[in-house]
């Protein structure tokens, strides 16, 4: 929270590192915000402001995409906070697909897929990403996206020896439905 008792930051600390992180990150958003409104007519610091606000958000609502893209566009931004927030927005974009994949029949997930776009290694949305991705690849007929998103899913459970053996009767049932395709 701010002084003003606004919340400005959330974060789910994990450890000493990383709530002093999610910290460093509130006290330097806090200042960007002080000097973006002392100064109306710096875009730069409106601009990193912004998107740093965008990065402390995990449960309140995001402001809109569009507002901070222009803000990414800054000349002068902070290149940090310009990658950071384009990572974020990725991450968004995937967590709304996976999150869609039941009434889309993994779609969202599978244009992603084409497109090249897919969590980040370790991500905590790369397991549901892959498996719902496969039923989005067997709707659309795509074989090779299927296999490919099904190797990536049954890489991930592999790592899970508590979830390996229903990965693995799943895969099943998925292998089946790609080679009738």
């Amino acid at each position: 929270m701010n002084a003003k008792g606004d919340v400005i930051w959330e974060a789910r600390p994990t450890g000493k590192d990383a709530f002093a992180e999610a910290l460093a990150s509130a006290k330097k958003l806090d200042a960007l915000q002080a000097k973006a409104a002392k100064n109306p007519d710096d875009l730069v610091a409106a601009a990193n402001a912004a998107l740093l606000d965008y990065k402390g958000r995990s449960q309140r609502k995001k402001p809109d995409i569009s507002e901070i893209e222009k803000h990414a566009q800054v000349e002068g931004a902070d290149k940090d906070l310009v990658a950071s927030f384009n990572q974020a927005k990725k991450s968004d974009a995937i967590m709304g697909a996976v999150r869609g994949a039941r009434s889309d029949g993994g779609e969202a997930i599978y244009k992603m897929f084409k497109a090249g776009d897919a969590p980040p290694k370790g991500d905590r949305m790369e397991i549901a990403f892959y498996r719902y991705g496969v039923d989005g690849a067997i709707k659309a007929k795509d074989k090779e996206a299927a296999n490919k998103m099904l190797e990536a899913f049954m890489a991930i459970a592999a790592k899970n020896p508590r979830f390996k053996e229903r990965a693995e009767k799943d895969a099943e049932t998925l292998r089946k439905q790609i080679a009738d395709l």
